[in-house]
């Protein structure tokens, strides 16, 4: 029983000692994550674009070949 105390105390003291982030602090990282992510998106669709043009040009040469 007294390592169940010891366990119960330990876990209390921690949970206490943690500080919860603020609502700023959270939605600062949510921009973050969210710029990062739109970049990547970007880049993607960027890279996607380049390879359609390159299929179209393959295809449907614009000489009319």
């Amino acid at each position: 029983m007294k390592y169940l105390g010891f366990i119960a105390l330990l876990a209390l003291i921690t949970a206490l000692s943690i500080k919860p982030k603020s609502i700023e602090e959270r939605v600062e990282e949510q921009i973050q994550e969210s710029v990062a992510l739109h970049d990547s998106a970007m880049n993607l669709l960027i890279e996607l674009h380049e390879k359609n043009d390159s299929l179209i040009d393959i295809y449907f040469p614009k000489n009319g070949k």
